[in-house]
């Protein structure tokens, strides 16, 4: 591109020999020019008035955004007036910064070029220069031009994803097609080879000065001498130029070639993936070993090594390869691959080729691997057998081996287990495996594999650890997998359906079942041998254990059908955990193209099905019978006697008797509606039916009526079906829907929402309104890259600190971090948030939807979306509808989240007039100023009109339950922003026990000032985060890393353990808000011009007190009406410290809020039932209104059980009070 090789193009900082030039390079261009070369992320760049993102190509910038400002201003006189006649790059004066000319090296330069009227159709070499402008980030504030992201602007040289597949190959052609020149002949394994042998030889290189580095280091100890700080620092040469170099040539070549499918396809016949992938895996194992030893033996998390360009582009290519052959259902790669391995002139190729399986697996057992390349590696893992026999079998052995069944575990068990620091590398392989197995496609490749798993056990072994410990009779509380004569006993009561209900709920909580089903359901996809093999795995069909084969006492397909025709039963307290649609899975996998298990399959499932209808109509039958208003119907006792007529009645008596019946029936069933002709129709039926059977003996009539009297008896105790059905019926708990009235109980599959009013707030910086300052970045960017010597080795180092510096790390290398490092200067800009309070009245998404189109269409009085709104939240004023996400809502279809979801988002996003970068600080914030304003006592009624402290407490709980929804999902989508969350509160602490270290520096450390005002504006949030995220997990065991119950919060968690340093911080925070003139939480309603401050009644009463007294001007104490910034005292000795008094209400908001936190501590767990929510948030209400009630600060101390002594408090408000600027 013209821009970058006149602009950017031979900066240093970027890979620009690779890759085309981007804004980071231009940005270093700049930076360098400017002899401020090592801080260049000090710089924002700018064009057309917008903000650009550092990994935008400056090519599409120019083509895209420049081209489009041009276009929007050809009539201006824009481009005659600067740019006419410039040429190659010059300086002017623009706006708030200095901005840069960059031509395009074409014939549009010049005044015919900037005279011209520029249109959509206007050539690229025709446009003026492309005008960039560059200044300090965060100068004046946070900055209000629109940003332009990497995705916001689609190049028009790239192929677009609307096209067809010839289209955008037909593109990459065009572009790459001199590339098939290459593939030609053994250009493949030519290019291959060479790069094979230049990563090696840099690998070697690097592991010959990793010996040199510890022959040193060795010869320094051996002298006595201590190692120096810079050589504890010292790193590989060879790996520093390593990391920073571009990839070889010839890497770069090959990845230009693998843009077109028939390169791919070549390079799949070379079996390319499987050196690839030995290479990488090489490189990020000696990287690993590197840091490793560098760092003091602590194995890094790999982020050095996913900014490694060679790794890059190896990742790059092997996904590239790893999407074709997923693709290649029929085999044709594969098959092409034996084909062109078996040629006479490639057969030595082929035969090293053959030995690469064995080393790639031993790499996989020592490099650490991210996730997402774990499981890419999972599924391109069984292609690499090529089909072969000899490497099917070798790999199907290492399966095998490695997969140790009873080790198996599910859901987050395995991804906590597959994602932490430092797994063994049997359990990595093991990961791998079960992924493989998992994701395990249909095709001729896998199935070689498939058979060899067969032959080794494998697939056996699987599934009787699925069958391992289950019951040999159906769920219980399942009538129709049970045979009239196999029927269980009713009553629920009964020991034996007591003891078959616990071995159900044992073997359905038992680990690994799921990981099981799934991993045989990827087996047998489109295998018949597999298929066939499974469905004679097991016994009989019969409950008994006695004709078992195998072990197990029923057979595979009946176990998998009792499994999918059961649910989850709350009388017995059974979950099923997912496995009842994993089992339906796999009996529709088996019966797939495989004719004899689906018939084993239609007879299993037709056997219930027809159970189920017999059962209903025995249902309907005993349901008609109890309606009946005069007694059990005649058709249920004729059934009855007519089994124990004899056999000695003639025929004429039998069809009298027959009519007689037919009599009896209609008699009966028109009882209820017609009660005088019941018992005169029922005597005539009777005396036809003596007249007819006049031979019978006297002792069976009489018989019959003593029978007929009991039946009559007991149909008139009995309770009839549906009554007892309507007292059996759950009742509903919790938050119901304002317009159905029903609520999780009864409508699990609806999604439920608050009704919540939310307004946009504006804080300036120097009232703790900065986003970097209140969210904790600065405190995490100011740490020290090492801890004092006193702290080394101690469990601040090793649970709070590394993990607050990796969160450090991460930011320093996004862009969110350059505002917060260029914040030199104080700014009047505030920061944007939202706030939000409720009435605390639930409703139904579907039902809301359903009601706003009542409402737009009523005929007579049509109301908009949020007036009918109002309406039904109880006339209180409201703008949206906060989604109630939790773990009870798993029922709930993932589509009606994602869109309930979607449109909270967009409603914030309209609020602030952008959307915001992360949901997850959006809501943080959002819980953090709701936090604030019942700390400060401010009425949660005055912005809608409605809403209580009660209300309040109850959206805090969800919306905490929102935000842990939103950190799991950034760990995938945004991982340093969720880090940034999870080591806020170890930061703080890490932080203040820094500061607290008597062997660190602190005088006139302009690090330690700014790290100590980050902690004190961090606070807030950085407790709120320690509840959030640690409420669950044994902070004092570092090994334990499961929380130790999902019903409590745990005794020894990081708040009961830290709470005095949280409290210190909230202390200097008070401190510093008080000082800074910073009354209230930031979210008042303006009236009349000014901020109307509006607390409960006992807030008011120490203001009174203390506007009564007559303070001096340059008094500290009491709480004046301006909020004018106030010159802190100087720090007095411990005798001349002023009493606690004296800051009564500066220390009276951040004591009330440790409170809340405190309590909100006690009962927060991230799954909690509507019951659970309401007793604690009753709770947390009587402890606000217990503060609100106190006198005195020294009440309040006492009522929020603080015992840190007061001289204490004041020394650590002091602090804060010097944090004024």
């Amino acid at each position: 591109a013209g821009v970058g090789a006149s602009g950017g193009g031979s900066g240093g900082g970027g890979d620009s020999s690779t890759s085309e030039p981007t804004v980071r390079d231009l940005r270093q261009y700049i930076a360098n020019d400017l002899q401020m070369s090592d801080s260049a992320e000090l710089l924002e760049l700018l064009v057309a008035n917008k903000i650009l993102d550092m990994n935008l190509k400056l090519r599409v910038v120019q083509q895209v955004l420049w081209k489009n400002h041009l276009v929007e201003h050809s009539t201006s006189s824009f481009a005659s007036s600067i740019l006419s006649g410039q040429s190659g790059h010059s300086l002017f004066a623009s706006g708030s910064g200095l901005s840069m000319v960059f031509s395009s090296g074409g014939g549009g330069s010049g005044s015919s070029a900037a005279s011209r009227n520029i249109t959509s159709d206007t050539p690229v070499t025709a446009l003026p220069p492309m005008v960039v402008t560059y200044r300090l980030a965060g100068v004046d504030g946070e900055a209000t031009e629109d940003h332009v992201d990497e995705g916001s602007l689609a190049d028009p040289e790239a192929p677009s994803e609307m096209q067809s597949a010839e289209a955008r190959e037909k593109l990459m052609e065009k572009e790459y097609g001199i590339t098939r020149f290459i593939t030609e002949g053994r250009g493949i394994f030519v290019l291959l080879r060479s790069i094979e042998s230049n990563i090696l030889d840099t690998l070697r290189r690097i592991r010959r000065d990793n010996v040199s580095l510890r022959f040193k280091k060795k010869a320094a100890a051996a002298a006595g001498n201590e190692i120096s700080s810079s050589s504890l620092t010292l790193r590989n040469p060879s790996q520093v130029n390593f990391l920073t170099s571009p990839p070889c040539s010839g890497l770069i070549l090959l990845r230009h070639c693998a843009n077109l499918a028939h390169n791919r396809k070549k390079l799949l016949e070379a079996r390319a993936p499987t050196v690839l992938l030995r290479l990488l895996l090489d490189v990020l194992n000696s990287l690993e070993e590197n840091n490793g030893e560098t760092s003091g033996g602590t194995k890094s998390s790999g982020s050095e090594n996913s900014t490694n360009p060679t790794a890059n582009v190896l990742k790059e290519l092997i996904e590239a390869l790893a999407s074709d052959i997923s693709s290649d259902s029929d085999g044709t790669m594969t098959k092409s691959a034996r084909t062109f391995a078996s040629q006479e002139s490639f057969e030595s190729d082929a035969e090293q080729e053959s030995g690469t399986l064995p080393l790639l697996l031993s790499s996989l057992r020592t490099t650490f691997l991210s996730p997402p390349l774990r499981k890419v590696i999972a599924k391109l893992l069984p292609y690499l057998t090529y089909g072969q026999v000899t490497l099917s079998r070798e790999l199907a052995l290492d399966i095998h081996k490695h997969v140790i069944v009873d080790d198996l575990k599910d859901g987050e068990d395995s991804d906590e287990s597959s994602s932490s620091s430092s797994p063994s590398g049997s359990s990595v392989l093991m990961d791998t495996f079960v992924q493989a197995a998992i994701n395990l496609p249909p095709c001729e490749v896998c199935n070689t594999l498939r058979m060899e798993l067969i032959n080794c056990g494998f697939v056996d072994r699987i599934a009787m650890f699925a069958l391992k410990h289950i019951p040999s009779q159906p769920p219980p509380w399942s009538p129709a997998l049970w045979s009239k004569d196999q029927a269980l006993e009713k009553s629920k009561n009964s020991t034996k359906h007591q003891e078959l209900a616990d071995a159900w709920r044992v073997y359905f909580a038992r680990s690994g079942v799921r990981t099981a089903y799934r991993m045989l359901t990827g087996l047998v996809m489109g295998h018949g041998p597999t298929q066939s093999m499974l469905a004679n795995v097991g016994g009989s069909d019969s409950s008994d254990g006695d004709n078992s084969k195998n072990g197990c006492p029923i057979q595979f397909l009946t176990a998998c059908h009792w499994i999918e025709s059961t649910s989850d039963n709350s009388t017995f307290k059974i979950n099923l955990n997912g496995i009842g649609i994993l089992a339906e899975t796999l009996l529709d996998e088996l019966k797939e193209d495989n004719a004899a298990v689906a018939k084993q399959i239609g007879t299993i499932r037709r056997k219930t099905r027809a159970r189920k209808k017999e059962i209903a109509e025995e249902r309907r039958s005993k349901a008609l019978v109890s309606m009946s208003a005069f007694g059990t119907l005649a058709g249920a006792r004729k059934l009855e006697e007519t089994q124990t007529r004899t056999d000695t009645s003639a025929s004429s008596d039998t069809a009298v008797a027959s009519s007689g019946g037919v009599r009896d029936v209609a008699a009966s069933m028109l009882a209820p509606v017609f009660g005088l002709f019941g018992a005169q129709s029922s005597a005539a039926a009777a005396a036809a039916t003596n007249a007819s059977a006049s031979s019978r003996s006297i002792e069976t009539d009489q018989a019959k009526r003593n029978e007929k009297q009991q039946g009559e008896a007991q149909s008139t105790s009995e309770k009839p079906s549906w009554m007892a059905e309507m007292e059996a019926m759950e009742d509903e708990t919790g938050l119901t829907c304002s317009v159905c009235q029903e609520g999780r109980t009864l409508q699990p599959t609806e999604l439920l929402g608050l009704y919540a009013y939310i307004k946009k707030v504006s804080i300036p910086h120097n009232h703790c309104g900065g986003r970097t300052q209140v969210d904790g970045t600065r405190m995490l960017l100011s740490l020290p890259s090492n801890l004092p010597d006193s702290l080394l080795g101690t469990d601040l180092d090793e649970e709070y600190f590394s993990f607050a510096k990796e969160a450090a790390n991460a930011l320093r290398n996004s862009s969110y971090a350059a505002a917060s490092l260029a914040s030199i200067a104080q700014s009047r800009r505030p920061s944007h948030f939202v706030t939000t309070v409720t009435a605390g009245n639930a409703i139904h998404c579907s039902c809301h939807a359903t009601a706003r189109t009542a409402d737009r269409n009523h005929p007579k009085a049509p109301k908009s979306e949020w007036e009918g709104a109002s309406l039904r939240n109880s006339r209180v004023a409201c703008n949206a509808i906060m989604p109630l996400v939790s773990s009870r809502s798993s029922k709930v279809p993932l589509m009606a989240v994602e869109i309930a979801l979607t449109d909270y988002q967009t409603i914030i996003s309209n609020m602030l007039g952008a959307r915001p970068k992360s949901m997850l600080w959006s809501v943080l914030h959002d819980m953090r100023l709701l936090l604030l304003r019942m700390a400060y006592g401010e009425a949660l009624n005055t912005d809608c009109a409605g809403g209580s402290l009660s209300s309040n407490a109850m959206l805090l709980f969800h919306e905490m339950f929102m935000a842990d929804m939103f950190a799991r999902d950034a760990e995938h989508d945004s991982p340093e922003t969720a880090k940034h969350a999870r080591s806020l509160s170890g930061g703080l602490v890490a932080a203040y026990e820094i500061l607290e270290a008597e062997d660190f520096d602190r005088a006139g450390s302009s690090a330690a000032a700014s790290m100590l005002r980050g902690l004190s504006d961090a606070a807030p949030m950085a407790a709120l985060c320690c509840i959030l995220f640690h409420n669950e997990k044994d902070d004092s065991n570092a090994d334990s890393g499961n929380p130790a119950s999902s019903s409590s919060p745990s005794p020894q968690r990081r708040w009961v353990l830290q709470k005095e340093k949280f409290l210190c911080a909230l202390i200097i925070c008070a401190g510093r808000r008080h000082a800074l003139g910073v009354e209230d939480s930031g979210c008042m309603t303006p009236r009349g011009g000014a901020k109307a401050r509006v607390r409960s009644s006992s807030f008011s009463e120490w203001d009174m007190v203390e506007d009564g007294n007559d303070a001096p001007e340059n008094s500290v104490s009491g709480t004046g009406s301006s909020p004018t910034k106030r010159n802190p005292p100087s720090i007095l000795g411990k005798r001349g410290l002023p009493q606690i008094d004296e800051y009564a209400s500066a220390l009276r908001p951040m004591i009330t809020l440790y409170a809340i936190l405190d309590q909100l501590s006690a009962g927060f767990v991230v799954e909690m039932a509507d019951e659970k929510i309401e007793d604690s948030v009753s709770q947390l209400v009587k402890t606000v209104e217990a503060c609100q009630r106190c006198k005195t600060i020294h009440e309040l101390l006492q009522k929020a059980n603080i015992g840190l002594d007061q001289e204490r408090i004041v020394e650590e408000l002091q602090k804060g009070l010097m944090l004024s600027d």
